[in-house]
């Protein structure tokens, strides 16, 4: 999972920062003590009609209030409680702690402006209360707007002794998410100071210490985290992160399984134990996993892309066929699957399924870049007919229609229209070489080794093509100095009559 969408997991929300009721407030207010009472038994209904009688009574009203809107919430009713909320403000507004309960009800409720603006006049009715410093922090920081944060949260850090953990924790993934591990990693090691045995912290640790590349050192907290809390997905899966860095695969694979018992069913977990069991020549259990991954998401490429090379590697053609195949079937568009099987079946003399393949492909997306596989496919099969009619449909000025075109008349000894197709292809193109090389073979076939000869003479090609060019060149020049021609004897001079494809 992206470190960024992780952080936004950790992202913690702020108390409201109003106490329960002191047991001096429970002995000085019956009426308190009773509603207490009968919300600890579940009776919201009851305890909501006693708050409400104590808040308009005025009776202890910065307990009541927020104790209204949470019975109010668990009975399900939270335009009400925001109603009540809105028209407290209203009614008391210089109410401080009120105006901080109603940002976060509008924080709650993603009506950010008016979140900001209640922390505003909290702020005005006590400067010296960084509450609302802290409060901002959080909805920048849930909002994504990190440098406000930081600001925010450097402002409630400088001016409240001690800070706590909880700004340095989000202050560290607030620098971490702008790629500042550096920064990050002192703020952790304060809120670690403050907060060991805390899960939070412990896997924002881990991600500050990974993206610092210290690996070794961030091993011992994910250990920690797993066992202060034994049940947390996150904690096991960062463990087997830090174990397969380290190299260490039977402790990776513990740590992910004991993950995977957790959460059965996530995808990227999959995955990681797919490609660690292949990293430890476990290929059954690699191709579960890997399996089991497509599952769950039946459309992620990247996992095909994970599974085909391993399995490729491992001359498990079969398998890889199938998966290809299955891929395309449900996905068509997606042209990297469909040439990958295409050049699967052609591996195997199946061009007519290559064929069909890219047919499929071509109809679904209708790209050039598709088109110009299918033609080639077209092409291996024989058909060149309709492989020059797919080229001819190709609009897009970079492919190389031209030289791929001239390999097509080539082939079907059309010499004076592959020569033509050759000569098209622009000086800038890294094939050009090829492309006169290719004419000039062209010219020879039809008689023309003169043409032929001066064609070669004026082409300046790369290193790697000049021992061929120089050997083909010799060859000409004898055909045209014997009497009669054509009796000298071919070199292995190499063609260039491979299709260029262009890269995915």
């Amino acid at each position: 999972m992206k470190l960024v969408s992780m952080l936004l997991i950790l992202s913690v929300f702020s108390p409201s920062g109003f106490a329960d009721p002191s047991q001096e407030d429970l002995q000085k207010w019956p009426v308190l003590k009773e509603a207490v009472s009968e919300q600890s038994k579940g009776n919201f209904k009851a305890a909501l009609k006693l708050y409400k009688h104590a808040y308009d009574n005025n009776i202890a009203r910065t307990v009541a209030a927020p104790a209204i809107m949470n019975c109010l919430v668990k009975l399900g009713q939270n335009d009400e409680a925001m109603t009540f909320l809105v028209t407290a403000a209203k009614e008391n507004p210089f109410d401080r702690e009120l105006r901080i309960l109603l940002s976060d009800k509008y924080h709650e409720a993603n009506q950010i402006e008016k979140a900001l603006l209640e922390l505003d006049y909290a702020e005005k009715l006590s400067g010296k209360d960084l509450k609302p410093a802290l409060k901002r922090a959080h909805i920048y920081k849930n909002q994504g707007q990190h440098d406000l944060a930081i600001k925010n949260f450097t402002t409630y850090i400088e001016g409240t002794k001690p800070p706590g953990f909880d700004a340095y924790l989000n202050r560290a993934q607030s620098q971490l998410t702008l790629g500042h591990p550096e920064l990050a990693e002192k703020d952790i090691k304060k809120a670690y100071e403050a907060k060991q045995f805390h899960a939070e912290t412990l896997t924002t640790y881990v991600y500050i210490l990974q993206a610092l590349k210290k690996f070794k050192e961030a091993e011992p907290f994910a250990r920690q985290c797993t066992e202060v809390d034994v049940r947390n997905f996150l904690c096991w899966n960062l463990r087997g992160d830090v174990t397969l860095a380290a190299k260490n695969y039977p402790a990776a694979l513990e740590n992910y399984s004991v993950a995977s018992r957790i959460s059965p069913d996530d995808f990227e977990l999959h995955v990681k134990l797919a490609n660690t069991y292949g990293l430890t020549n476990q290929f059954t259990e690699a191709d579960t996993h890997f399996a089991r991954a497509l599952k769950l998401k039946p459309d992620h490429v990247a996992t095909v892309q994970s599974w085909v090379p391993a399995l490729l590697k491992r001359q498990d053609y079969t398998t890889s066929a199938d998966v290809l195949r299955t891929f395309h079937t449900k996905n068509p568009k997606n042209l990297w699957a469909a040439t990958e099987y295409a050049k699967l079946m052609s591996f195997v003399g199946s061009n007519d399924i290559a064929a069909e393949t890219m047919k499929t492909n071509v109809r679904a997306n209708k790209s050039d870049l598709a088109r110009m596989y299918y033609a080639y496919y077209l092409f291996k099969k024989g058909d060149y007919s309709d492989a020059m009619d797919e080229l001819d449909d190709i609009k897009d000025a970079a492919m190389p229609v031209a030289f791929n075109s001239g390999v097509v008349y080539w082939t079907m000894k059309k010499w004076d229209k592959a020569v033509l197709a050759f000569d098209q292809v622009k000086s800038e193109a890294p094939y050009w070489a090829k492309a006169q090389v290719n004419a000039a073979l062209g010219l020879e076939s039809q008689g023309k080794v003169g043409t032929a000869i001066d064609r070669l003479g004026a082409v300046t090609v790369p290193p790697d093509m000049k021992k061929n060019v120089a050997s083909y060149l010799t060859y000409l020049t004898e055909i045209k100095n014997r009497t009669p021609a054509g009796t000298a004897a071919k070199t292995d001079f190499q063609s260039y009559l491979e299709w260029v494809l262009p890269n995915l």
